[in-house]
């Protein structure tokens, strides 16, 4: 919310620290105080900026020091003012965690007193969405089509052909199953994430490698609070199978590049066919008609009859690795499933 060069150290205060541990009522509060100090560029930071603080206790969290806790008492208050009328760089923050909230009182493990029921959802123990996430991982296999082998050469057979039907083998893809609770789900916005891929790297996975499945929500009822169990499927694309490429040539010898492009969810085709565009003008200089368009390939005066592998631009390939003997295959790149932030499924579910 504020830039991080607004900020400077924070201590935790011996003084200051109070608490009611024990109460005939059942509530329990305790308070912590610190000292946060602000730069030159932060001096005109009020205390909404102050308490923003990215080393202070969160809101709704457990009090915990370094000598006791109490998990059923969160952080719902913070107060913050100057250390001194003269000093803009030194302020007190002071955290207070209780039982209570929104005037409801909640002391006992697990939920509401008895006799209480749960109808307001900003209490902390009426909320199902401060329940913990279940957190599944497990594999999928699935029998996909290689292009190329480990050696990095191109499933084609020693007439340089690819192979049809291709080649299929099983493949195993980690799948991260994250099931929630989300008072707020919309399925409008659950529909929008259904096979998209992340945006930006996730879970240490580079963007495209993560892909969404559609999500699955189950109804329930907490008192007369409605909220949705919620589950999302990810799936990681597995790392390392790249395309090869030509980068240059020395002489007429070409450069072979084996990390030109990473596979991931997004699709890629081998550029293949029994067609080809029709050249500009003929042997003897005569142009053609039909230039830029598609004709049958032909050899010995016949039309092929096998797909065989093109060269991005509409002819048959002629480049030959040196290395392996085989001709050097173009791959399509096409995006088809749309890129979202993946960040709030790991934290609140997609809002």
């Amino acid at each position: 919310m504020f830039p991080p060069s607004w900020y400077g150290k924070i201590d935790e205060l011996p003084e200051g620290r109070s608490g009611t541990p024990f109460s005939i009522t059942g509530g329990r509060t305790y308070t912590r105080q610190f000292m946060v100090t602000v730069t030159g560029d932060g001096k005109l930071m009020g205390p909404i900026g102050v308490c923003s603080h990215p080393l202070l206790p969160r809101p709704w969290s457990f009090y915990v020091s370094n000598t006791e806790y109490d998990t059923l008492a969160l952080l719902s208050d913070y107060k913050a003012e100057q250390r001194y009328k003269d000093d803009w760089q030194q302020w007190v923050v002071t955290a207070t965690y209780s039982t209570f909230t929104d005037g409801n009182q909640f002391a006992g493990p697990g939920g509401a007193a008895p006799g209480d029921l749960p109808t307001n959802p900003s209490n902390a123990y009426n909320n199902p969405e401060y329940e913990y996430p279940k957190i599944e991982f497990n594999y999928d296999e699935q029998q996909k089509p290689a292009l190329m082998d480990l050696d990095k050469k191109p499933y084609q057979n020693s007439a340089m052909q690819p192979f049809t039907p291709p080649m299929t083998f099983p493949r195993a893809y980690r799948v991260l199953n994250i099931t929630r609770n989300e008072i707020g789900f919309n399925p409008a916005v659950a529909d929008s994430y259904a096979y998209s891929v992340n945006d930006a790297t996730f879970l240490d996975m580079p963007p495209g490698f993560v892909q969404c499945m559609p999500p699955r929500a189950e109804q329930l009822f907490k008192g007369n609070i409605r909220y949705y169990r919620v589950t999302y499927t990810l799936k990681f694309h597995p790392r390392g199978i790249w395309l090869p490429a030509i980068t240059g040539y020395i002489g007429d010898i070409p450069v072979i590049e084996d990390q030109d492009h990473e596979l991931n969810w997004q699709p890629v085709l081998q550029d293949q066919g029994y067609m080809r565009l029709q050249d500009k003008v003929d042997s003897n200089g005569k142009p053609f008609s039909n230039f830029g368009q598609p004709i049958p390939i032909e050899r010995n005066g016949r039309a092929i009859t096998q797909q065989i592998l093109l060269d991005g631009g509409g002819q048959p390939a002629t480049v030959v690795d040196p290395s392996t003997g085989m001709l050097i295959p173009f791959y399509i790149k096409r995006r088809q499933f749309p890129a979202k932030n993946f960040t709030s499924l790991v934290t609140r579910g997609v809002t």
